[in-house]
């Protein structure tokens, strides 16, 4: 972290361990996070690190969606061909 400033020294606290897991089921997600100090930017108190979210879901990526498309564009041309 390297602060050298006057105030607090470079600490690490880790207040949440093994995950937090909850069921969701809209499409959408928001996470908000936030603090209860004002402190100076010199004490490291407001920062956050090694957030995961994982999901179960399976997301196609826009280009095989895109693929399937014109795939499906090209079988039917080639049906109104025969």
């Amino acid at each position: 972290m390297g602060f050298t400033g006057p105030g607090w020294y470079d600490s690490i606290y880790c207040k949440v361990s093994g995950g937090i897991t909850f069921s969701h089921t809209s499409s959408s997600l928001s996470l908000s996070f936030q603090g209860f100090s004002n402190e100076p930017l010199d004490n490291e108190s407001w920062g956050i690190d090694n957030v995961r979210i994982i999901t179960d879901a399976v997301v196609p990526e826009p280009c095989t969606i895109g693929l399937l498309f014109f795939g499906f564009l090209a079988m039917l041309k080639n049906l109104k061909k025969k």
